[in-house]
């Protein structure tokens, strides 16, 4: 599928001359798949749901939890020596950067072409393929802000309390129920 430059300047809005030469190459070469983009990689899931990449922003979503999900779990369970699970935790992050930033824009691509396809079997006129473009892509500034916000509430909270000392310190038998001891100790003497 070849798109002229109304049609994604329609959809992109911003950058599209960006977006335009990198997709040439998916339009000239029928498979090729990769083209980095270094805003994808470097926002990530902001970058995918700024972009109204709603579905594969899901699917990343759903396969972090899954490895965070996993890691915890090896490591309370301790099934592999704490470096090995740090070092796997590396590894995974920068996974998740290298392929949402080589397969950011070829995901972009593969929407335009679809949301362009609806346009031009939905309307007969150029006229409303166009604005039918703008609506369906274009950017989600609200949605990517709130995201940003939602994901660092649980963030600060955590520094908050971490650096008031609430996390750290406390001990506990861990070979037994808590004791009143332990709860007089631990919470409310910090109370």
């Amino acid at each position: 599928m070849t798109a002229d430059a109304d049609e994604i300047e329609s959809f992109v809005g911003r950058n599209a001359g960006y977006y335009a030469s990198k997709w040439q190459r998916f339009a000239d070469k029928p498979g090729y798949v990769f083209s980095f983009n270094f805003a994808a990689a470097l926002f990530g899931l902001f970058w995918l749901i700024y972009r109204k990449l709603y579905v594969h922003f899901a699917w990343v979503v759903v396969i972090l939890a899954l490895d965070i999900s996993l890691s915890t779990y090896v490591e309370q369970q301790e099934l592999l020596p704490p470096d090995v699970i740090f070092a796997w935790d590396i590894l995974a992050s920068a996974l998740y950067v290298v392929v949402i930033g080589a397969l950011g824009n070829y995901w972009y691509w593969n929407k335009f072409k679809k949301v362009a396809m609806a346009a031009k079997t939905s309307y007969a006129d150029r006229d409303n393929q166009l604005v039918f473009l703008q609506q369906k892509g274009g950017t989600n500034t609200i949605a990517a802000w709130t995201s940003v916000v939602i994901l660092l509430i649980p963030v600060v909270w955590v520094l908050y309390w971490a650096s008031r000392g609430i996390f750290g310190g406390y001990v506990f038998d861990a070979t037994g129920p808590l004791t009143v001891a332990e709860v007089e100790a631990n919470f409310i003497s910090r109370m």
